[in-house]
């Protein structure tokens, strides 16, 4: 698939903590989606002034777009098997 001028910025942790409350998701459950642990997604989701803030990034933010089927062009793909 050919992306042309595609580009996807880095989320706030506002942006985040919205995107895992419209999927109705816990922070637990969504730090599993994306595989790493739940400390981990509490920083990225912690506020910007906080010590404890960093930033998330840009290939987890992709990937737990893509699990939500949030993606502008990649869509997960379910499979029966």
């Amino acid at each position: 698939m050919t992306v042309d001028s595609f580009e996807i910025s880095l989320p706030s942790s506002e942006e985040i903590r919205a995107l895992i409350k419209e999927a109705g998701l816990t922070r637990a459950e969504a730090a599993a989606l994306i595989h790493v642990p739940r400390r981990r997604l509490n920083r990225w989701v912690s506020p910007e002034d906080s010590m404890d803030y960093r930033e998330m990034p840009l290939s987890a933010y992709e990937l737990l777009l893509i699990k939500l089927n949030k993606h502008p062009i990649y869509k997960k793909v379910n499979s029966d098997h």
